[in-house]
């Protein structure tokens, strides 16, 4: 498959150009002073902008460009792209983690395509089943996470629209590869992004303060503060999001930690370690019966667990409730 970009038609900003060239912007501006590169001057909030055409600039410049900015914020994944006088391929690096989840996929449109063949030939001639109720009795057993588990879990739930997205990427071509995710992660700890080190670095501080903030106020606050210092044009907010995110999830501890305190990452992650252990059951007893009436399971003594265990049983009851100690 080839993708077919038009170099003349996209326009990039000065610190952009700078950042591929590995110079400063007042170099990038004075060349443009010397009519090196075909611009346009735009204005905008404060002042004015320079963009600059990117089939006017160096092949190889137009090249990294393209490969590795362009091609990530618009999530093209296509292995050549056409430019408009010449074509490059684009280096498909397929991580552990993205082949294991690529491969999970192909297995599980091929258990899929088995069902639906089996159940087909176990029916009688005129009780023919239709093929949206095939299709959901197989989404069903398999969301129970009990009759595929090792593909589940890897996976997770899945919807029938998902099943037929990673069918129609097979038809195209019939090749596990075609499943590969466009989000890279080379490693666990590390993600390809196209923000750079001084936009991490500035929204991971804000991100990370003890104040706390949403996602959304962060990005917010990261935007202003690399207006005040220069930057003219600034990532889109979904990518902020999407480094949060990831973040998120692979430094939980350090989330936790940053944001709410040492006592909440006792409380929501020191516990969870893995490893097996004797897990202890919690419980509220109503006085007059002894019913059992409110619980909950924990790895070791949580007020999370506690708070859990009472609300259990306050909703439950909707009554007073009296705590005893058994010292």
């Amino acid at each position: 498959m080839k993708d077919k970009i038009e170099t003349d038609k996209i326009w990039i900003d000065v610190e952009t150009l700078a950042i591929l060239k590995n110079i400063t912007k007042r170099a990038v501006r004075l060349s443009l002073n010397k009519n090196k590169y075909e611009y346009i001057i735009e204005n905008v909030k404060g002042g004015k902008t320079y963009k600059i055409k990117l089939s006017s600039i160096e092949e190889n410049y137009q090249k990294k460009y393209i490969q590795e900015m362009y091609i990530k914020d618009n999530y093209i994944n296509s292995e050549l792209i056409e430019l408009n006088n010449f074509i490059i391929k684009q280096e498909k690096i397929i991580t552990q983690q993205q082949k294991e989840f690529a491969l999970a996929k192909y297995d599980l449109i091929k258990c899929w395509q088995k069902f639906k063949k089996d159940i087909k030939s176990n029916k009688l001639q005129n009780n023919k089943p239709s093929k949206y109720s095939l299709d959901l009795e197989f989404i069903n057993i398999y969301n129970t996470g009990l009759y595929y588990e090792a593909l589940f879990k890897i996976i997770g739930k899945i919807s029938a629209g998902s099943l037929y997205r990673w069918q129609n990427k097979l038809k195209e071509c019939n090749d596990w590869t075609s499943l590969v995710g466009q989000y890279k992660y080379s490693s666990r700890k590390e993600y390809n992004t196209t923000l750079n080190e001084e936009q991490i670095n500035i929204f991971l501080k804000i991100l990370l303060s003890p104040n706390n903030f949403s996602i959304g106020k962060s990005i917010s606050l990261t935007k202003q503060i690399l207006t005040a210092k220069g930057y003219e044009i600034l990532p889109k907010d979904i990518t902020f999001r999407r480094y949060a995110n990831w973040f998120r999830d692979t430094n939980l501890d350090k989330w936790i930690l940053a944001r709410e305190g040492e006592k909440a990452l006792k409380d929501k992650v020191s516990p969870f370690t893995g490893k097996p252990c004797r897990a202890t059951l919690l419980g509220f007893l109503d006085w007059k019966s002894g019913g059992l009436v409110g619980y909950d399971i924990m790895l070791e003594e949580c007020t999370q667990n506690i708070a859990s265990a009472l609300r259990n049983a306050i909703y439950r009851l909707w009554q007073k409730i009296y705590i005893y100690q058994n010292k």
